[in-house]
């Protein structure tokens, strides 16, 4: 292996594409051949089986030609404790496959500490850089959910609520795998999580060669690796300008396990409008919050199997400590599209269709929310 993951970090140390080299790699694997032999390939049978340009073909001949280049770098890199990680080995995380596109998955990875915690449940835990102390606290929450379950946080380290969340993952007694947006070599564990990280409990791990300068192009894609990480994803803040907004946007259909932070009404945040998209929303605990029902649902429950009057539908609704007046209620009523009208000497009675699948309509209101009883 110690081959091809030379012919990986050479591919990586271009200017190609995460695309074009994972398809590179892909092709050698389908068909059972070395990716050194690949890269032997001439001009033509890239322009054939991959579609390269002239530009994407000079960058493959750039990493042919700086293999052996690259096996003494790969020797100095693993000589300082970090191990590599291509994306055909057993141990590459299984979720970042399933979650991230061709154009996404990081190629290598280059780890410090305890690779077994790659691939276990993990919650990941995001922020925005100019995190609240509600936000904090929350996240400090969650990480203590995650120590008693046995999960292992996934985080970054260049943002204030980060440090909070790997300081109180440690003091908790739980596990952590620290994302960073640059090289592995340019990082230093604090002095006080070293026995933390020598017991086995930190995973240092970059998707960057180890020399890698920070940039925030790189903190926008490791922002997609946590949540591809993720098993459970709990968003403390998040607003329009951050990173992680596009990230949360990208991913929101593709997973029931997202969880944002219900926010406080004089909070700056975008929390509600992730929430008004269909996120669930917790509390400060992590605790999911159900919705409350809308008035027209209320009155859609009043009416299920009865024929009743405005009147007695109003009187329902104040047992159920919900006011409002006969003019707006006639009116609310009458907008409901499975309710009917029987007229008769006595008055207007209303009543639920047949339909049960229209019985069950849902109306999206403004999100109110209540704890879910347990």
């Amino acid at each position: 292996m110690n081959n091809e993951a030379t012919c990986v970090l050479s591919l990586i140390r271009t200017n190609l594409t995460k695309e074009k080299i994972n398809k590179i790699i892909n092709f050698a694997s389908e068909n059972n051949i070395s990716i050194s032999k690949v890269l032997k390939f001439d001009e033509s049978k890239f322009q054939e089986l991959f579609s390269f340009s002239k530009e994407d073909i000079q960058e493959v001949l750039k990493a042919k030609d700086n293999l052996g280049n690259s096996s003494f770098l790969l020797e100095d890199i693993t000589s300082k404790g970090i191990y590599l990680i291509t994306v055909l080995d057993e141990e590459y995380p299984k979720k970042l496959k399933e979650n991230l596109s061709i154009d996404e998955l990081p190629p290598m990875l280059f780890c410090k500490g305890n690779t077994d915690l790659l691939n276990e449940k993990h919650i990941s835990i995001v922020g925005s850089k100019n995190a609240n102390e509600i936000s904090i606290e929350f996240a400090k929450n969650i990480t203590k959910k995650a120590a008693k379950n046995g999960q292992v946080v996934v985080s970054g380290y260049e943002k204030t609520i980060d440090k909070a969340i790997i300081e109180s993952t440690i003091n908790n007694g739980g596990r952590a795998i620290i994302l960073l947006s640059q090289g592995i070599l340019l990082f230093q564990i604090p002095n006080e999580y070293y026995e933390y990280y020598t017991d086995g409990n930190i995973l240092i791990l970059s998707i960057y060669t180890p020399n890698s300068k920070w940039d925030n192009n790189k903190t926008i894609e490791t922002e997609k690796i946590k949540f591809a990480f993720g098993d459970e994803i709990y968003i403390a803040d998040i607003k329009h300008e951050d990173e992680i907004w596009n990230s949360t946007v990208a991913i929101k259909n593709k997973t029931e396990n997202i969880f944002v932070r219900q926010p406080e009404d004089t909070e700056d945040t975008a929390n509600l409008e992730l929430i008004n998209k269909g996120l669930k929303a917790v509390n400060i605990i992590g605790e999911i919050l159900e919705k409350e029902k809308s008035i027209e649902e209320h009155i859609i429950d009043i009416l299920r199997d009865r024929k009743l009057k405005a009147s007695q539908i109003r009187e329902e609704l104040k047992k159920k400590g919900i006011e409002i007046s006969s003019q707006k209620l006639t009116h609310l009523i009458k907008s409901i599209p499975n309710i009917e009208t029987e007229k008769d000497s006595a008055g207007n009675r209303y009543y639920l269709k047949d339909s049960p699948e229209q019985s069950q309509i849902s109306y999206e209101n403004l999100p109110l929310f209540r704890e879910v009883e347990k």
